[in-house]
Order: structure tokens, then C-alpha cells, then sequence
């Protein structure tokens, strides 16, 4: 569909392909350690639950590659060997983001068009008050 609507290539240009590195994200000293144990993913989906919960078909063809990078908790992880004052618990807590992707509707004939996904963003150590 991309290939025989070529004023569709601006679409893309938000996305130039390029990935950013993990390590590049956090900034400062080298030496500090997560207290959540997180995986990082890199794909390219083909399909993807929109924000209005919606089925959509990621628009991916040849030199116009929508990649995405998000980083999961693992199952069950802890905060760590961290210490917390009494009365209170830690745990590993799942946050997400959302990001704009070229996409089309499952269900409907619809031409690409730029749409919002929530995905994985990251995972924080969390506490909150036992009583």
C-alpha cells in the first residue's frame, strides 16, 4: 500500500531509522545499579492495540522500518538488596509511554495514518505504606 501512495514517505519522517543505545538513556554516574531487574526489547511489531484500543497493522516496507525499543520488568523481580524504613514495602513496578506510529486499522480499509500505541517505558523500584 506504501509502495503505490509515495506522498505517504513523509509519514515517516519523524523516524529515521536509528535506535537509541540503552546506556544512553541514563545520564551520570556510571557506578549506579538498578533496583529493578528490567529486559530490553527492540522490534518491529505488526500489530499493535492502539489507544483507543483498536487493532492496528504497523506500516513497515523496505526503507521505511518502524522499530520500537521498551524495556519490561522481569516476572516477579524485587527492588533489589535495597533497604526501606519500617512500615513500608518495595516492589518492581511496570511503567509505560506512548508512542506515534504509521499504522492502519485491522478491521477497516483505512489509509495510514499517524496513531498512538502505549508500550513498555521502563521499570521502578516503588514503595508504598503497609498499615
Amino acid at each position: 500500500m506504501l509502495k503505490k501512495v509515495p506522498h505517504y514517505e513523509n509519514l515517516f519522517g519523524f523516524f529515521d531509522g536509528s535506535l537509541i543505545e540503552q546506556g544512553s538513556k541514563i545520564s551520570g554516574d556510571s557506578e549506579l545499579e538498578p533496583l529493578c531487574s528490567a529486559i530490553v526489547h527492540v522490534k518491529h511489531p505488526k500489530t499493535l492495540l492502539s489507544q483507543q484500543n483498536i487493532t492496528k497493522y504497523i506500516v513497515n516496507f523496505d526503507n521505511y522500518k518502524q522499530g520500537i525499543s521498551f524495556t519490561t520488568c522481569v516476572k516477579n523481580a524485587r527492588c533489589g538488596d535495597a533497604s526501606f524504613p519500617a512500615g513500608y514495602v518495595a516492589e518492581c513496578v511496570q511503567k509505560y509511554t506512548t508512542v506515534r506510529l504509521v499504522a492502519v486499522e485491522v478491521e477497516k480499509s483505512k489509509e495510514p495514518a499517524l496513531d498512538s500505541f502505549v508500550i513498555p517505558s521502563c521499570c521502578v523500584c516503588s514503595t508504598k505504606r503497609v498499615v
